[in-house]
């Protein structure tokens, strides 16, 4: 942490329990670079300085971005009081706007998605791994944990019914994935290019078995898998490539936003308490009078509510 003591007097005097302390030190960690950029304390910065670090360093959901305020006000207020020189409270004048944020790292519809995958990865025709992280990312679309995916079988694929069956539930798949997809479950070689002279590739084997994310054998397991598509992402974004910088959990948000979107569409409300219902179920959740199973559900239930009015301002739905 910048400016160490500070920071740790801060923690020591409010008395913080260990989980509290925590979520403090993960956002001073957060802002340490910066602080080491400015050459002084995170509870000194402009309003620009503040916007900045807001900018690029909270969270994109409400809950998220609501919490890390909360502690970022918590550490000011009490470095003012305190009498911290050069503390001052410029929190107050920092504009949260998270339309951007959702704009860049999420997508609004299946064909969005599929603009931006070509753009990042190679064609299916090329018969390269790209089948594989682009059908992972459909995955994530279609609303199928990250976890799951490890265990997906290729019959699981229905192409006719055009739906994954997972777990004892039904997963819709689009039109817009289903060459992919049909290329993920079929495919029994990879081209792989060489690094350089990028005309020039073998052929290499792809791994036995019936799982359907499975890479080159002997060489790509799933978390190998998982770990480049999200490098070629960020490979992408930070040459220009796209703009979006949209994570697995990012997409799972945003397929999930377009199903309710399409449902409202139709005259159906969205029910958030349904999903924040799926979001706390076979969680553990200590209840106290005042913060009940019920009253949990219904602040999840109002944060989604929240992040699906930003995320349709976002692509102007």
């Amino acid at each position: 942490m910048f400016n160490e003591e500070l920071k740790k007097r801060f923690l020591r005097e409010c008395g913080f329990n260990d989980r509290y302390s925590a979520e403090f030190i993960s956002l001073f960690g957060k802002s340490e670079p910066f602080e080491k950029e400015y050459g002084y304390d995170l509870c000194t910065f402009s309003t620009s300085e503040l916007q900045l670090f807001c900018d690029q360093s909270l969270g994109m959901r409400q809950s998220s971005r609501a919490n890390a305020l909360t502690r970022l006000s918590r550490y000011i207020n009490w470095a003012v009081e305190s009498g911290v020189s050069g503390a001052e409270n410029n929190l107050r004048y920092v504009s949260i706007d998270e339309t951007n944020k959702f704009r860049d790292r999420m997508v609004s519809s299946p064909s969005h998605l599929s603009d931006i995958l070509d753009k990042i990865f190679r064609h299916d025709d090329d018969c390269t791994t790209d089948i594989i992280y682009k059908s992972v990312y459909w995955m994530a679309f279609s609303g199928i944990e990250c976890d799951a995916i490890k265990s997906m079988t290729e019959d699981m694929v229905d192409f006719n019914n055009m739906v994954v069956f997972l777990n004892g539930k039904e997963y819709q798949i689009y039109e817009e994935s289903k060459d992919t997809l049909l290329s993920c479950k079929e495919i029994k070689q990879f081209r792989l290019y060489h690094p350089t002279f990028r005309e020039k590739y073998v052929w290499r084997d792809r791994a036995s078995g019936d799982l359907l994310f499975r890479g080159i054998d002997g060489q790509d397991g799933i978390s190998f898998l998982l770990t480049n598509a999200s490098r070629k992402v960020k490979s992408a974004n930070k040459n220009g490539i796209v703009s979006c910088r949209f994570t697995y959990e990012t997409l799972r948000l945003s397929g999930l936003f377009f199903r309710l979107y399409e449902l409202e569409k139709m005259g159906v409300n969205p029910d958030f308490r349904w999903v924040a219902e799926n979001v706390m179920h076979g969680r553990e959740y200590k209840a106290t009078k005042d913060h009940t199973m019920n009253s949990k559900v219904t602040r999840i239930a109002t944060a989604y509510k929240k992040d699906y009015e930003s995320w349709k301002f976002a692509f102007q739905k």
